[in-house]
């Protein structure tokens, strides 16, 4: 029988340990809401029982690498960050945690030419760093997985901080609520720019199977994530994993607002895991998206749950 393996992400929405709170001083969890917070998480990791999970919004790292360490996820990394001294923390990191071994862990920086040929500033950064990772299945191959969490679609800067025209009243209607998401989308995409050429590079180097995941806060058919998908030479492309399920069932919403559904959270996954592809290693047998409690919403066991679906993708590797 051949292994297999899963892969899934997991965007935990504001997991923080109080006193701490998350953006703002009043939002910090009672002792009871914290324990609910924890006791779903962990729930939700036990029923998936995925090998490899990638994590956005992570504030408090050491007690979700406590609930990994309990569900058998014992290797561990965490995306750099810079020190909060303030008990409200606005920088949420991602992590990863698996059951196998990691062997290196860096990040993505961004290509200060890229940058330049985009119009971008010299400063550009990621507005939450992505982690970078290098892990050994045995019976299959080393694993190259990427960690993201790409701009959310919230405003790029506050009301009243860019007055881009004099008319306050204006500046009112466009800077912040319009104006400031377009700002927003445009570091998503160039985020998106930035890691497809990180993952480019270094497959050209290092030919590796190599993993994505995150909540790209959008879907991959949108203009502004199409860089994700690019590439001429199929070998150095990366592919939904639901596009490459040999079962693919519908394609649920993995997040709802105002009762509209969308798909911001991706595993995508490189050419090794295409069965179409002459030099694949593995196939996705299946891609699960784990909604339950988006769908069927019960306010005493999901109270503390994320506003988010984890998504998972099987993976069997191909004699």
């Amino acid at each position: 029988m051949n292994p297999a393996f899963s892969i899934a992400t997991f965007n935990l929405f504001n997991f923080v340990e109080p006193p701490l709170a998350f953006y703002d001083g009043e939002n910090i969890y009672d002792a009871q809401q914290w324990r609910q917070k924890c006791d779903w998480t962990e729930a939700r990791l036990e029923e998936m029982a995925a090998d490899i999970v990638g994590f956005q919004e992570v504030f408090s790292p050491q007690p979700l690498a406590a609930i990994c360490e309990r569900q058998g996820l014992i290797h561990w990394a965490l995306a750099e960050g810079m020190p909060e001294r303030d008990y409200v923390r606005r920088k949420p990191r991602v992590a990863l945690a698996s059951r196998y071994p990691i062997l290196s862990v860096d990040t993505v920086a961004p290509c200060p030419q890229l940058a330049q040929a985009l119009g971008l500033s010299g400063d550009f950064a990621f507005s939450r760093l992505p982690l970078k990772a290098r892990l050994r299945i045995e019976g299959f191959s080393d694993l190259r997985v990427v960690v993201v969490h790409l701009k959310s679609p919230r405003p790029a800067w506050e009301a009243g901080e860019h007055l881009l025209v004099p008319d306050e009243a204006i500046n009112a209607l466009i800077a912040q609520p319009v104006l400031g998401r377009w700002g927003s989308a445009l570091q998503r995409s160039a985020e998106a720019a930035m890691l497809y050429l990180d993952i480019l590079r270094d497959q050209m180097v290092e030919p590796l199977p190599t993993v994505l995941l995150g909540d790209l806060n959008g879907d991959l058919g949108s203009d502004l994530l199409t860089p994700l998908l690019a590439g001429e030479r199929e070998a150095l492309q990366l592919w939904d994993a639901h596009d490459l399920a040999l079962y693919q069932g519908d394609r649920d919403p993995t997040h709802y607002w105002g009762g509209r559904g969308s798909v911001l959270d991706h595993v995508m996954l490189s050419a090794h895991f295409n069965a179409g592809f002459g030099q694949s290693l593995a196939q996705v047998d299946e891609v699960v998206v784990w909604d339950r409690h988006l769908r069927f919403n019960d306010a005493t066991l999901d109270r503390m749950g994320s506003d988010h679906a984890p998504v998972q993708a099987r993976v069997s590797v191909r004699s």
